[in-house]
């Protein structure tokens, strides 16, 4: 197993040694380079004397050279009066301009180099090495410059430069390398500092050549270095010491001939044919090019690898952190996560899986990627942990670098080892500056833990929110509902309703007793209830008409226990009851006539007439109800309540259910006392304190650490005496790699942050070659980085997060080749149809090669960012969603108004000149929308091109018009605007975006389905790239319809989708079915309802809307309550609506009891959706449903009444 790691590095060695082949720093190609020759030839070089004898411009460039500097101007006064006046042509005029545009032309790539990569790429190369490392393969046929100078430019009018050429000088390691890999040597240096001379040596050559008397000692050593270096390789030259004897001689410079390569490779087999393999001779070529050198570092790192063992390797390559699924991988406590800038869930999740272990953060266009690295580096600090944080891209590094404000102290940034001196030295004087102070500083932090502040709130919201989903909660809830409604007598009459609520509050008092009112089954007693008061109401009558027999215990028993008692068997009982006091019905023989006479005494006639009555006027049934529960709790409670007044049970279930809701926010006090708070408010208001304290803390606790250890460790301390004592002095100070190897071990302490890139970190000097150096490697945009540039520095540290988009540019060969200068156009397509993707591969050698992202993926676990920031409306980023990221990125428009975010403008007699790759009609209508939207005072705009000579046509028509229009030469002047190719756009974004699709009918009016870099492998993704870049508004100006497209490529069919989308945009409603119909034709996974806008969620958000649209009632001509309205994969319960802006002007929320088990969907629904919502600037309003069914209806007017403030200040604010 370990054997095929070894395969793969020497496999990945080689692919770093192949990429360099096909750059112009091994062969020199047309567009790479300006020979200093045509310069003078055709007087664009500033001198004293106009009148110049042709046989003399050999000899002037080197001149120049020699002098280090020169100045280049394309002014015609130039040009000597004698030629101007006779001799001088239109085509030589035509030549000359030509000249000079491809100068700017490259002086602007380079500065883009050092802007975006921070690459000095502006060189002079001198001379010129050709030869061929083997014949028999073309590939290794090479031109090029031997030595590189760097050039630095200044601009010192329109049309006008300033160069001085350093006097330093470096080799072309590119021909070293390939001609190593291809001899297969080992052991072999790559540049002057790997190589030693001895005084021997140098005396032996400095007295057998006569050398020029301007080369020094040290110029003389390189001489020998470079000999050496070509030796060690297997590359010899022509001519026995031909490298000497060129410098000896005074140099004629000669034209750089430039050839196709087919051509130089047949040159090469008839002149080095006879002389075997690598061989080279030197020729006196002189150029200004864009010429980025290889790294020799990263090689170097290869060659450490090597030396590992087979159980080492096996350790690097084999290990694969990713475990498969785990749920609970997908949530976090707050406390988990330090903040110094806000962050949605996505990307606070993020930061807890990265500080476990190896992670990949899948950071889809505008979703805050670098935030969350930022907040990342913050967390490692935070831990005491070190980090090594690598991006090519120097404006990413950028980023980064302030968004972790005073954190970046700690960082030291090291992205050119010559060119970043000065800053180093400053960065290191802040930091002491800060050491030396410290003890005199009084710091003092809170000590409270944000986040699990943070935590116990959501932990809160979460139990209210249980509780109220359980039963009680429920009724607890329902009983709010019907008592508000039971007080609502009379709809929005204010008064009638206070006093109801007024009389509520006495009854309540008044029934506080009663011990049934707080009972849950008294509110399912209503019959019984009803009829115990029916009974009240009938044995108050009974005691009224019978009063006899009411107030005669064994009388009232005798007539209610027997229901049909007759008059005769009554008197028999009234006379054994009064007379004998017995307890019969029955009259003894004896007592006959006795009874007879108490059958007519006033006693006896009473109680029959109360019978007769009774059985005739009142019901048995109730009085008998009463009369037989009297001694029953329930029935005393209810009497007592009776003669209270309350005689219905609708009362006492007013009166219940008002007792029960007291009773469950007793019970619960503090779980409802925490749902009286704004907990977003709350929330949010934690955050920023978090916000604001933590990266003070962080930082001054790793500075009060840092001073212990330095303090404590007289090693330590005396390197911080002396470094110290060199940055008080502006001269003497040592070069960035003598820094290091003198105070390594100290800024190791001081800096346990770096921040660079993969070719700068490779070097060993700075950064030592160690295993498990960094706790921490984080690469940026490492869709774009070469597996092979960044392997060794994954070797570097214990745990790797690597960020990037695999949806968007990869690090293709085709991207290398623009970045070097050597263009690789769809010139390369023009006669390759849909299916021969393999012979376009073969023609280009390769279009990609694997990525450090493809590597982590497949050895990683991930997680995605998903809460889109950079558009303001959805339009301008949905089909990217659903065609690329399976529509699982959270989109919103902004509420603001805009005329139509994403527009066509189609360009009816739009045609494509074949030979020259432009659509000059549709180039005037770039420039048309740039100088348009300029003259508006809206500058920043970006121009995005299929290929790059559209790119440059429609540089120079800007740069022709800026000449005439000062705002448009100031807006490019100051960088706010961009033109690039869909080749180098990505990482750029601007408010407006101009997409010119370029494709059209050539000349003859015939449109060929050839759609050059779209439809290739990673089309899409460069699709995706170039319509991801707008925030505000997009223009795709194009010369045909969707329709015309007719192709079975999946890559052209994403293509040809876009344009249906966008004339669909143009043509439909924003969020029409049709448009809605075509997303989800792109991906079945599109996000959208069923149920259209218009519809209430629940009884209580009716009831809201409701309220909301009577308290506006009177503004209705203009503002309208619009619900259920989509947005970022959510639904807004109801917005307001102003009808004369056509916008969202406030959200409003009726937070009912919904509870989600899932932790991420509860926090995602209490805060992080509204937080994200905000951020793009929406206002919210809401409101619980406890207080809107709150009996004194405050919260409620209150609630009601802030919306009718919001409102009214809109319209004073829109006066304004």
């Amino acid at each position: 197993m370990a054997a095929n790691y070894r395969e793969i590095l020497k496999d990945l060695q080689n692919r770093l040694v192949s990429n360099n082949t096909r750059t112009n720093t091994f062969f020199s190609t047309k567009s790479s380079s300006i020979d200093f020759l045509d310069l003078f030839k055709y007087y664009l070089v500033e001198i004293r004397h106009n009148s110049i004898n042709v046989e003399d411009i050999e000899n002037l460039p080197m001149k120049c050279f020699e002098s280090g500097g020169f100045i280049i101007n394309f002014s015609k006064e130039l040009i000597p009066a004698r030629l101007r006046q006779s001799g001088w042509t239109d085509t030589m005029d035509k030549t000359r301009s030509t000249i000079f545009k491809r100068l700017k032309s490259i002086i602007k790539e380079c500065l883009n180099d050092q802007q975006q990569f921070s690459i000095e790429s502006l060189r002079v190369g001198f001379p010129f090495v050709k030869g061929a490392i083997n014949l028999s393969n073309e590939a290794t046929n090479f031109r090029a410059p031997l030595f590189f100078y760097d050039l630095k430019m200044t601009k010192v009018g329109h049309d006008r430069f300033e160069f001085q050429v350093s006097k330093d000088f470096v080799v072309n390691s590119s021909i070293i390398s390939n001609a190593a890999v291809y001899n297969r040597i080992n052991d072999f240096k790559l540049d002057f500092e790997q190589v030693e001379v001895s005084e021997e040596e140098n005396s032996i050559i400095s007295e057998g050549f006569e050398f020029n008397k301007n080369l020094d000692s040290e110029f003389i050593d390189n001489l020998i270095k470079t000999n050496k270096l070509f030796r060690n390789t297997g590359v010899g030259f022509s001519q026995k010491n031909e490298l000497y004897n060129f410098f000896t001689n005074p140099i004629k410079l000669e034209p750089l001939v430039l050839k196709v390569k087919r051509e130089f490779n047949e040159e090469n087999k008839s002149e080095f044919a006879k002389n075997g393999d690598c061989i080279a001779s030197i020729s006196p070529n002189l150029s200004i090019g864009r010429y980025n050198m290889t790294s020799t570092g990263i090689f170097a790192n290869y060659e450490e690898l090597k030396e590992l063992t087979d159980e080492e390797l096996e350790n690097f390559f084999g290990a694969n952190s990713f475990s498969g699924l785990n749920s609970q991988e997908d949530d976090f406590n707050e406390s988990e996560v330090k903040l110094i800038s806000k962050l949605d869930y996505f990307q606070k999740l993020a930061i807890k899986k990265a500080k476990k272990g190896d992670l990949v953060i899948e950071g889809p266009p505008g979703t805050g990627k670098s935030q969350t690295i930022s907040n990342i580096i913050a967390n490692i600090l935070s831990d005491a942990k070190t980090a090594l944080f690598l991006t090519e891209k120097k404006v990413a590094s950028e980023v980064v670098f302030e968004r972790i404000g005073k954190l970046s102290n700690l960082a030291l940034w090291i992205h050119n080892i010559e060119k970043d001196k000065l800053s180093i030295y400053n960065q290191i004087k802040v930091l002491t500056k800060d050491l030396d102070n410290f003890m005199n500083l009084d710091m003092k932090f809170a000590n409270s833990e944000y986040g699990s502040e943070i935590d116990e709130i959501f932990e809160n919201v979460a139990k209210f929110k249980e509780l109220l989903n359980t039963e009680e909660g429920q009724e607890y809830l329902k009983y709010k509902k019907d008592l508000k409604s039971s007080l609502d007598t009379s709809p929005n009459n204010l008064k009638i309703y206070q006093e109801n609520f007024d009389q509520l509050k006495k009854m309540s008092e008044a029934l506080e007793k009663f011990s049934i009112l707080k009972m849950k089954n008294t509110l399912t007693s209503k019959e019984t209830i009803n009829k115990a008061f029916e009974s009240i109401r009938e044995y108050e009558k009974f005691e009224k008409t019978c009063s006899k027999i009411s107030r005669t215990p064994s009388l009232e028993r005798i007539l209610l226990e027997n229901e049909n008692i007759s008059a005769s068997s009554y008197s028999q009982y009234l006379f054994n009851y009064f007379h004998k006091s017995k307890i019969k019905f029955k009259i003894g023989f004896f007592s006959r006539k006795k009874f007879q006479i108490f059958l007519s005494s006033e006693s006896c006639k009473q109680c029959l007439d109360e019978l007769k009555f009774f059985q005739e006027n009142l019901s048995h049934d109730l009085v008998y109800f009463f009369y037989s529960r009297q001694q029953n709790n329930q029935i005393i409670q209810i009497k007592e309540m009776y003669e209270l007044g309350v005689d219905d049970f609708e009362t006492i279930e007013i009166a219940t259910k008002h007792n029960l809701i007291k009773m469950f926010e007793n019970e619960n006090r503090e779980i409802l006392k925490f749902g009286s708070f704004d907990w977003f408010e709350k929330i949010a208001n934690t955050n920023s304190k978090q916000i604001k304290a933590t990266t003070d803390k962080i930082y001054w606790n790793i500075i009060y650490q840092m001073h212990l250890l330095i303090s404590n460790d007289d090693e330590l301390n005396n390197k911080y005496i002396k470094l110290s004592s060199i940055l008080s002095k502006e001269k003497g100070r040592h070069n960035i790699p003598r820094l290091f190897k003198v105070y390594e071990s100290l800024l190791k302490v001081m800096f346990p942050i770096k921040i660079s890139s993969p070719d700068t970190s490779s070097n060993r000097l700075i950064f030592p070659w160690k295993q498990n150096a960094y706790d921490f490697v984080i690469f940026d945009e490492a869709s774009q980085i070469f597996t092979e540039n960044a392997l060794p520095s994954l070797f570097r540290a214990k745990k790797a997060i690597i960020a990037g988009d695999p949806k968007q540019l990869r690090p293709s060969n085709w991207f290398a080749s623009k970045r070097l200068g050597s263009e690789i156009d769809d010139e390369d397509f023009d006669e390759i149809d849909d299916d021969n993707y393999e012979e376009i591969e073969e023609k280009l050698t390769t279009l990609q090669d694997e990525s450090l992202l493809d590597f982590a993926i497949s050895r990683f676990p991930k997680t995605m960012l998903k809460f889109h920031y950079r558009s303001n409306h959805k339009e301008l980023i949905s089909y990217s969603s659903a065609a690329f990221y399976e529509n699982e990125l959270f989109v919103s428009d902004k509420p603001s108004t805009v005329e139509l975010p994403l527009e066509h403008v189609y360009i009816k007699d739009g045609l494509r000149f074949k030979k020259e790759k432009i659509n000059p009609k549709e180039a005037e209508a770039v420039v048309y929308l740039v100088i348009k939207h300029v003259l508006n005072g809206q500058t920043s705009i970006g121009v995005i091109t299929t290929n790059s000579t559209q790119m440059k046509y429609i540089e120079e028509m800007l740069e022709d018009q800026a000449r005439e229009i000062p705002e448009l030469s100031v807006a490019l002047n100051e960088n706010s605007i961009f033109v690039k190719n869909i080749e180098n756009v990505q990482g750029d974004e601007r408010d407006i975006i101009i997409f010119s699709v370029t494709f059209a009918p050539d000349l003859n009016g015939r449109f060929i389905n050839n759609f050059g870099p779209i439809q290739q492998d990673g089309g899409p993704n460069r699709l995706n790239v170039a319509i991801t870049r707008s925030k505000i508004k997009m223009y795709v100006v194009k010369s045909i319809h969707s329709s015309i497209i007719n192709t079975q490529n999946p890559n052209t069919i994403i293509f040809k989708k876009y344009l249906e989308y966008v004339e669909s945009i143009q043509e439909n409603e924003l969020d029409s079915p049709v448009i809605k119909s075509l997303l989800t034709s792109v991906n079945p996974l599109v996000r959208q309802s069923t149920d259209e806008e218009g519809w209430s969620d629940s009884e209580f958000e009716l009831e809201v809307f409701d309220g909301v649209r009577n308290k506006l009632n009177h503004l209705s001509e203009r503002f309208v309550i619009k619900r259920q309205i989509q947005q970022a994969g959510y639904r807004i319960d109801m917005t307001i609506y102003d009808k004369k802006e056509n916008k969202h002007i406030l959200a409003i929320e009726a937070d009912g009891a919904r509870y989600h088990t899932s932790t991420r969907e509860q926090k995602m629904n209490d805060y992080y959706r509204q937080e994200y919502l905000e951020n793009q600037g929406w206002k919210f309003m809401r409101i619980l449903s406890t207080h809107w069914w709150d009996l004194d209806g405050v919260k409620k007017q209150e609630f009601l009444d802030n919306i009718l403030k919001f409102v009214e200040d809109y319209k004073i604010a829109e006066k304004r």
